[in-house]
């Protein structure tokens, strides 16, 4: 005889506007089933889609692409030899569009972002200027230090360094030269009356007429004092 009408079961898709239709055999009619024929169509239209022919083997057909936010009712029939059965019906509704959600959502999605940007590049160039800032006062070097030397005319720490080296080779220079000086007794800088310099008796100079000298005699052993003027 004919087959039942089969037991369908519906899952809608995460998409919102598919469906699964699951095709449940009931039974055969003592004839093996031979394939399903489906239709469907929108409720508020009056054309059926294209007839959907389900292999026997199948337990399942997937309807795509329908109307977003619309009732469809679906009629299956089971054939085999004998004839068809009586159509199983299944009704409903697909989800609303959801295309004005991320609409809505992507642009503050792309203002989060460019936020997240700005705060990143603002908080990058006060870490550079701090650690300039730092480099400035202690160690006299950086951007500042730059801008200080080519604007402001400051002198940088090697000039600094420079002046400092040149004036320790300076001082150094002076020292090695030391001032000769000539050191001269008394009796050195003082003349005599004659205008000659003083020089010590020795045994060739002669006796000046104040000087007494004791000369001994070497045949007499006497002393000889000599006659004054």
């Amino acid at each position: 005889g004919e087959p039942s009408a089969p037991k369908l079961e519906g899952h809608i898709g995460e998409d919102g506007n598919s469906i699964k239709v699951n095709v449940i055999k009931q039974d055969d009619g003592g004839s093996p089933i031979r394939h399903y024929l489906i239709k469907y169509k929108a409720k508020h239209s009056s054309e059926w889609k294209p007839e959907i022919r389900l292999p026997s083997g199948s337990d399942h057909v997937m309807l795509k692409s329908l109307d977003w936010n619309a009732d469809y009712e679906v009629y299956v029939v089971a054939e085999n030899q004998q004839g068809k059965s009586k159509p199983a019906h299944y009704a409903f509704r697909t989800s609303a569009q959801p295309t004005a959600i991320p609409a809505s959502t992507s642009p503050a999605s792309g203002l989060g972002t460019a936020a997240i940007i700005g705060i990143l590049v603002v908080v990058f160039v006060a870490l550079l200027v701090a650690v300039d800032v730092t480099c400035y006062f202690l160690n006299k070097c950086g951007l500042l230090m730059c801008i200080a030397v080519n604007l402001c005319g400051k002198s940088g720490p090697g000039a600094k360094g420079k002046d400092m080296e040149e004036g320790k080779a300076a001082f150094s220079k002076d020292e090695s030269k030391e001032p000769i000086v000539e050191v001269r007794t008394e009796e050195e800088r003082t003349p005599n009356h004659d205008g000659g310099k003083h020089t010590e008796p020795n045994e060739t100079t002669p006796l000046t007429e104040p000087e007494y000298v004791a000369l001994g005699s070497p045949s007499t052993g006497s002393l000889h004092c000599p006659q004054l003027p």
